[in-house]
């Protein structure tokens, strides 16, 4: 017998020759379907595309039946040892720096209630730039811009102004308090507002920017679209809401906050950390369709499962108001589960990428040369 590392450099052999027997040109017959099985991480798109130029789709898990047969081809072929961990570090990297900005903003909560006004050295503080005794009332906002900082047009196409760093400013710098009218009239949306949470009531109330005569210039911080250009976190703390950097600022670069699901469904944008939803570290996905419609127990229990979840048209991304939304299938410790594949391409530009299986009607395999 050979020495233990040579075992797994042959098992590792093994298991690539074995992968590498399916490639995306061959189509395979299990029962009365038939599929390919693509290994290589593609986004959802690109996924649907390639099986389209085939002749085929996505496959679509509307049986018990073919979930049993492609389960048990996938898992005698070894493909569920293929996690692809070098992509998935990325998005774990990621996840870690918002957590550490998390911590900092509650740390900066923390030292305010304890210090109010009078911040400690170690917190950089950026306050607003003091107003004159005259001035015109509708100017109050931009006249509060500290040095260092401008207000004008937005990066943004069809945002207005914006409001830009002119110097590099440190991550974990306060830049001010959002200021603004408190109201409590929830039938008043404004993209201006923050909503403040009462901890000992029922009632929000909310802390809304629209007047600039009434506001600071951190009403121009606009939208973030994704997480390259996020720069700042909004610290609500003590009834107050405060701007943070969640990055190192270079000159030159647009402010942008993410304002929250709300006012990012308004905008378009979905802001889910796919973290918050996988198990990115030590669990197999491969992207499939799904028919909600379907009649078998596997199916139905999970239908059920959906339909049970609060506001889940909305929190994932209206996918649940369509006939066939996006799903992944996982497989960890011998189990599988369906899961949901939902709009992260906040965090992951394109989407996230995951091997995907086609299929296609018995007229192809019979045709092909398989």
């Amino acid at each position: 017998m050979g020495t233990f590392s040579e075992n797994l450099i042959f098992i590792a052999v093994l298991v690539n020759f074995i992968r590498n027997t399916v490639s995306e040109d061959e189509f395979i017959r299990l029962g009365i379907w038939c599929f390919s099985f693509h290994l290589e991480y593609k986004p959802r798109h690109t996924s649907e595309k390639i099986c389209s130029e085939k002749g085929g789709q996505l496959i679509m898990l509307d049986s018990d039946k073919k979930i049993a047969v492609v389960r048990k081809y996938i898992k005698a072929r070894g493909f569920t040892s293929d996690l692809n961990l070098q992509k998935r570090q990325i998005l774990l990297n990621s996840y870690h720096r918002i957590q550490d900005t998390v911590n900092y903003g509650e740390r900066f909560c923390r030292m305010y209630k304890n210090y109010r006004m009078a911040k400690p050295n170690k917190i950089t503080y950026i306050p607003n730039k003091k107003l004159r005794v005259n001035f015109l009332e509708n100017q109050r906002a931009n006249l509060t811009t500290p040095t260092g900082f401008v207000v004008e047009p937005s990066s943004i196409t069809g945002a207005g102004l914006g409001a830009w760093a002119k110097k590099r400013v440190r991550m974990y710098t306060v830049i001010g308090e959002y200021e603004g009218e408190e109201h409590r009239n929830e039938e008043f949306i404004s993209q201006y507002q923050w909503t403040i949470p009462e901890i000992e009531q029922t009632m929000s109330y909310y802390i809304d920017a629209a007047s600039p005569a009434k506001s600071n210039w951190l009403r121009y911080v606009n939208c973030a679209r994704n997480v390259h250009e996020e720069n700042l976190k909004p610290i609500i703390c003590d009834g107050l809401v405060f701007y943070m950097t969640s990055k190192d600022v270079e000159p030159d670069t647009e402010l942008l906050v993410w304002y929250g699901t709300v006012y990012g469904k308004h905008f378009g944008i979905t802001r889910i950390h796919p973290s918050d939803e996988l198990d990115l570290k030590s669990t197999f996905y491969i992207r499939v369709n799904y028919s909600p419609q379907a009649s078998d127990s596997t199916l139905d229990s999970f239908n059920s499962h959906i339909s049970n979840r609060p506001n889940s048209s909305e929190t994932n991304n209206g996918m649940l108001n369509k006939t066939y939304f996006g799903m992944l299938d996982s497989y960890r410790g011998g189990m599988w589960k369906l899961v949901l594949e939902k709009n992260y391409s906040y965090f992951s530009d394109d989407g996230l990428h995951f091997p995907f299986i086609c299929e296609y009607n018995q007229n192809i395999c019979l045709n092909s040369h398989n």
